[in-house]
């Protein structure tokens, strides 16, 4: 089982590696800002598949808040 600092050094690398990925897809939309529909059917199926299990895990909220 990883310790705590790997974890964060784990999750810091992660974070690093997305937001290099993000300034990549937004330097190439600003290229050609006619390919923003297709970045964002992309970042729907991209987002859903990060998430789903990350909140499939969380705990239900009640409908009272």
């Amino acid at each position: 089982m990883p310790t705590k600092p790997q974890n964060a050094k784990q999750l810091r690398a992660e974070g690093e590696l997305l937001a290099k990925a993000t300034l990549r897809m937004a330097k190439w939309l600003s290229k050609d800002s006619s390919l923003i529909g297709v970045a964002g059917s992309r970042c729907q199926r991209i987002a859903w598949h990060m998430f789903a299990a990350e909140q499939s895990s969380l705990p239900a909220l009640s409908s009272s808040g």
